[in-house]
């Protein structure tokens, strides 16, 4: 590869911010005038679509491993607040079978806006994991057809309306 000159290195630089050869033209220096041009020109120069594609295969390792990172740190979060609530709901049932529940196991007891936080936190973290996946829910399931459901109201006095 061909040494480039300090504008071409600051036009690499620059290109790989945002993608615009115009834009990156005019920030490593080109005339503004003739910014466009210029940074068609230096796109299809050998030396920099090969530094471009260098850059870009780094900065997409680069992006992965931290994607991998975060997605990781994501997954642990959802699997705490599932032991967390898990050990709330052990403690819960055990307490009310009557038995013993040590001091230990007692503070996995959580109060039930603690818990509600909880539940609204993990629903939170999984929506973000979806999210990210690029899985869209539906907003609305429609339905046609009889589904044979027959609704009953008790009033409580005896008879019913259907």
């Amino acid at each position: 590869m061909a040494k480039l000159n300090a504008k071409q290195q600051a036009f690499v630089t620059e290109y790989l911010k945002d993608f615009n050869a115009t834009q990156a033209a005019i920030r490593a220096g080109y005339s503004e005038k003739t910014a466009r041009s210029q940074g068609q020109r230096l796109l299809t120069n050998v030396d920099i679509k090969q530094l471009i594609s260098e850059k870009t295969k780094d900065l997409r390792q680069r992006f992965s491993e931290e994607a991998a990172k975060a997605l990781g740190g994501l997954l642990k979060s959802i699997e705490d607040i599932n032991a967390q609530i898990q050990a709330h709901y052990t403690v819960t049932a055990r307490m009310k079978a009557g038995e013993q529940v040590s001091d230990a196991e007692r503070l996995d007891w959580l109060p039930q806006k603690e818990l509600r936080m909880l539940l609204k936190l993990k629903s939170e973290l999984e929506q973000d994991l979806l999210d990210r996946a690029g899985y869209k829910g539906a907003d609305k399931i429609e339905h046609s057809g009889d589904m044979g459901l027959n609704i009953v109201i008790d009033y409580g006095d005896g008879e019913s309306n259907e």
